[in-house]
């Protein structure tokens, strides 16, 4: 299972390698390692458009940082969940761009029977913070797991609401899960693990970007059943 994760990892820092190309690799060549291995061994059978990034400097460099990542999340109690994994949430498997790692922390199912997903602008109204807090408590007797993105606004209103009604509610972050951003929801995300959680799609060190945010609603869609956009 560690080599597997670990090679899954290297697959996923390759550039040029997208979503929709790792898994068609994996199709391929059967395993991530199995690619990597021809990748090293057998350079010539690598397609011509691959070679560059995927030179044996390159897999060496994604290597180490696969074992970089494995002894982190071994450290500090972070789990990692594999595409191929039954722990892998299912509405997330259906897409071509999903994932192939989701690092997780806290105590969540992410394949929760109800999920409402809660994301919206960074400066409410009024109304807006009611509307969050009346929804929020109307899902409590359903067991409805919540889901948003963590940022200012909306979404922090959304898990706080979460956690002070006891449903689950689980972040899906735009860093890697050693960082909270923003730094002022650290505390409530440690609040969320206890009953729910964060995850990212990005290692260790992967600092805030403005295009991860755009890029983890994709995550936060997929795993919803339903969207409120406040």
């Amino acid at each position: 299972m560690r080599d597997k994760i670990k090679y899954l990892i290297a697959l996923s820092q390759l550039k040029g390698i997208g979503f929709r190309r790792a898994h068609q690799i994996i199709q391929k060549y059967g395993t991530a390692q199995d690619f990597i291995h021809t990748c090293v061994e057998l350079p010539e059978q690598v397609p011509m458009q691959l070679r560059e990034n995927c030179s044996p400097a390159k897999i060496r460099e994604a290597l180490a940082y696969s074992d970089m990542q494995l002894k982190y999340c071994q450290k500090h109690k972070v789990r990692i969940v594999c595409y191929e994994d039954d722990a892998f949430p299912y509405r997330l498997k259906r897409y071509d761009d999903s994932p192939l790692i989701l690092y997780c922390r806290g105590k969540m199912d992410l394949n929760a029977m109800r999920t409402v997903g809660i994301v919206g602008t960074r400066n409410m109204t009024s109304y807006g913070k009611w509307m969050i807090e009346d929804l929020v408590q109307g899902l409590v007797p359903y067991d409805v797991v919540t889901i948003s993105g963590l940022a200012y606004g909306v979404d922090t209103h959304a898990h706080r609401c979460s956690v002070v009604h006891g449903l689950s509610s689980i972040g899906v972050m735009g860093t890697g899960i050693d960082q909270i951003y923003p730094t002022s929801n650290r505390d409530m995300a440690i609040q969320m693990t206890r009953n729910g959680g964060v995850i990212t799609e990005y290692g260790i060190r992967t600092k805030a970007e403005a295009y991860h945010f755009p890029a983890r609603y994709r995550i936060i869609a997929a795993l919803s059943d339903a969207m409120v956009i406040v």
